[in-house]
């Protein structure tokens, strides 16, 4: 209990075991790429992404499926990619001017927008195509 208390008394350290504890992952997670990303004969996003291709796909890992929002700080991504503060700027640069992000900073977050965003919280909502 003790723990707790000097949580509460500290307000930034309370936030930041919040974050902590919302930002766990299972290594396992699974997310959905849809296949124009990848399937693509001209290599119209691989040219576009480049290498920057890898930071998306970890962004939408931890996207919030309904909103598309992802909200990460740096030293976070930086610690899951083990990229260098320097290379993660220069692809998220890369993103922004490549109009698959946007995104605006707060006091404690990135938030990443991912344009283009589908939702897909409800499967049962998603339209299927019959296989003959």
């Amino acid at each position: 209990m003790k723990q707790l208390s000097t949580l509460l008394k500290n307000p930034e350290q309370r936030i930041q075991k919040l974050i902590d504890l919302r930002t766990k992952r299972d290594p396992q997670w699974w997310t959905p790429v849809w296949r124009g990303l990848s399937a693509d004969p001209k290599s119209k996003h691989r040219t576009a992404m480049g290498t920057s291709l890898w930071l998306y796909l970890y962004l939408l890992t931890y996207t919030n499926r309904t909103s598309g929002i992802a909200r990460r700080r740096l030293d976070q991504i930086q610690s899951d990619t083990g990229y260098p503060l320097r290379t993660i700027q220069r692809y998220l640069k890369r993103l922004v001017q490549q109009n698959y992000i946007t995104y605006f900073r707060s006091k404690h977050y990135l938030h990443i927008t991912i344009k283009k965003w589908k939702s897909f919280h409800n499967f049962n909502e998603l339209p299927l195509k019959k296989i003959r």
